[in-house]
Parts: structure tokens; sequence; C-alpha cells
């Protein structure tokens, strides 16, 4: 039986996370094994990401929804509102809130299905939006290994401490071709220290949407003043 574009992309992230642990697609990767019901499993990956990408929104989401599952009610509370305060939106900590309370009465949860949409961070709205969602049923295999090498090569190192912050010279000749642009890859080149790249990313969204374009460079500015 052949397998769907899904099974065959989650193939490709599982090979890339076990050659490279600290990739962003840390995210994808735990959430595949929540898929899988192995929920400790993606709690530990989740974390050991968290470690390098702090203020990754979207795997703060996840380890709530994992911890969730495992009924530690307490840290799930805790993911969601870190999460929720990195992307701005009190709705999103009341919405997860409310789903709490619900499995504690033992009403039906947020319809736990292990599988996460994959956010963009907006602007304080009752809803999470998707980032970049993808339509598997549209995907060819030509796309999913481009998407696949694409992401994996654009991942840098974060710096160590007391190193100068810098673009990875094989990140930077990617990019030169095909860019990811997107308030997750920007919040992640800030995580890393690589301000460079966080800001490019940013400028091109600030064109890309002017209606967001005051707070977009606001976070330019600031991350030129990190930078010196």
């Amino acid at each position: 039986m052949s397998k769907t574009p899904l099974e065959r992309f989650t193939e490709k992230v599982d090979l890339i996370y076990d050659f490279s642990p600290d990739t962003p697609l840390f995210v994808r990767k735990a959430d595949s094994e929540l898929d899988r019901n192995n929920i400790n499993g993606a709690v530990d990956i989740l974390k050991q990401g968290l470690d390098a990408y702090p203020d990754y929104a979207t795997a703060h989401i996840i380890l709530g929804k994992a911890y969730t599952l495992l009924g530690d009610y307490d840290n799930a509370l805790l993911a969601f509102q870190k999460g929720s305060v990195i992307i701005g939106s009190p709705k999103t900590l009341e919405f997860y809130s409310e789903q709490i309370e619900n499995i504690r009465r033992h009403r039906s949860p947020f319809t736990l299905t292990r599988r996460t949409t994959f956010v963009e961070e907006p602007e304080p709205k009752p809803q999470i939006q998707a980032e970049e969602e993808i339509s598997f049923d549209l995907l060819e295999e030509e796309d999913l290994s481009e998407l696949a090498s694409r992401i994996s090569k654009a991942k840098i190192p974060p710096p160590k401490p007391g190193e100068p912050s810098e673009v990875h010279p094989a990140a930077e000749k990617e990019h030169a071709g095909a860019k990811i642009y997107s308030e997750t890859m920007g919040k992640i080149y800030m995580a890393q220290g690589n301000f460079t790249e966080a800001i490019d990313v940013f400028q091109h969204l600030a064109l890309k949407d002017p209606s967001r374009r005051a707070y977009y460079q606001a976070i330019i500015d600031d991350l030129r003043k990190k930078s010196g």
C-alpha cells in the first residue's frame, strides 16, 4: 500500500531530526510522536528543543497539549501561558484554560487530536491562525523533498555563550536562493542571537503586510540596538 504525502513528509522529518536533533523541526517531530501516542517521548523532544529555542511559541503550545494528555494540568497551563505570552494572545491562554477545565469536569477536550496546527504568531485573536499550513493532499513527492531539505538547511546552530552572533555560512548560502519568511522564523533567529537574519525576515514581513509595519519596525529597531 502506497504511503500518503503526509506519511512521506513525516518520515522525512524523522530522518532530519535523527540526524540533527537541534533543528527547528523538533516541533513537527514531537507532534508526530503525539500522533503515535508516544506522549512522554514528545515531552522529552519538546523540552530539549525549547532549551535551544525558548521563544518558540508553537513548541510551548504543543508541550501544553502533551502535558494535558498526561493529566499534568499544572505544567500544561504553564506551557500554554508561556506560548500565549510569546504571541501576545490572552485569548489563546483563555481558550486552552477552558479546555483543561472541560477535561477536569469530564467533558470533551479540545478534541484532543494529537496532531497540531502549526501557528503563525498572530495579533490577539480568539483563535490561532495556521502558519504556512500545508495541504498534504496537494503536495507532490518533489515538493516534500524540497521542503524538508530547505528547512533542515535553514537551521542555524545557536551561538555559544560569550561568542558573537553571526550567520552560519551554509545557511546564508541557502537563504540566498530560498528563504522562509514568517514571524515564527524571525523569532527563531532572535532566540538564536542571529539578529541580522531576524532583521531581514521582519523587514520582508513589513513590506508584505503594511498594516503591521509599525509592529515589525519596532521589533527591527530593538534588534538593531541589541546588535550594536
